[in-house]
């Protein structure tokens, strides 16, 4: 019955134009998503094996699979694809079809839940963040495009590599290392952003400034940064005074 139903939604959309593939023992429809690739397709199974009905797999110019059609999500990211299987295993992969993670060897932490929409536009990711599962916590790391494993998975948190840097945690505190794992700027600080413009702001002893590339702190804009916390500070004194001597008003009345 159900063979026949399949059967009967591939004649009828045979009908309106519809392509189907035939590959080995599957049938399969390149899927109308928005994001491209030039030379190979995202499809999905229309029939054979059942529990492979429904889900996607990649084909290449010769309508060979080149992953397994068992995946559940293939979202295609600037520079890379990004797979979950049936078994939510993940996997990444270039756009011309060559594995950088195979499923399964990694989880990442660029992750996406959908693949029709429009690709907004990303920055082009040279190092992927990778992580594993170590008792309670999580430690993360960074995979290359060869698919090795450029920084290892030491750090309790990391960021994205912006200006060639990256904010990662390491025994409860932030730093900045290269993208050959090298320490840049010391581990010490309870916060830390992401480089712009040559500044990024931290935080240290309770107290968030910027600083440079080299970790010197930007004593300029700290201190403009300071008086404008001081004076907010102060006028939120005022408030509570204000605030206070109104209630003791009230309540003499």
């Amino acid at each position: 019955m159900v063979k026949l139903f399949i059967t009967l939604i591939i004649l009828s959309t045979t009908l309106f134009g519809r392509d189907f593939i035939k590959i080995n023992d599957y049938v399969v429809e390149e899927i109308p998503i928005k994001r491209k690739l030039e030379n190979h397709k995202i499809v999905r199974v229309v029939e054979g094996d059942l529990a492979s009905i429904g889900l996607y797999g990649i084909i290449d110019s010769n309508n060979k699979f080149i992953t397994k059609p068992n995946n559940m999500l293939i979202a295609i990211k600037s520079n890379y694809i990004y797979l979950v299987d049936i078994d939510y295993h993940e996997g990444m992969m270039t756009k011309d079809g060559r594995w950088i993670g195979k499923m399964g060897s990694y989880n990442y932490k660029d992750k996406e839940s959908q693949m029709y929409s429009e690709l907004n536009y990303e920055v082009e990711r040279d190092l992927i963040i990778i992580y594993k599962k170590e008792g309670r916590k999580f430690l993360y790391g960074y995979l290359n495009f060869d698919g090795k494993i450029q920084i290892p998975m030491i750090y309790e948190e990391v960021n994205f590599f912006s200006e060639d840097l990256a904010a990662v945690k390491f025994n409860g505190k932030w730093g900045y290392i290269d993208k050959n794992g090298k320490k840049i700027i010391e581990f010490k600080y309870s916060k830390a952003g992401n480089f712009k413009n040559g500044e990024s702001l931290v935080k240290l002893d309770g107290k968030e400034f910027k600083i440079d590339k080299s970790g010197d702190r930007k004593v300029i804009k700290s201190f403009f940064r300071n008086i404008k916390e001081n004076i907010s500070g102060f006028f939120y004194s005022i408030k509570l005074m204000l605030t206070s001597l109104w209630s003791e008003k009230i309540k003499e009345k």
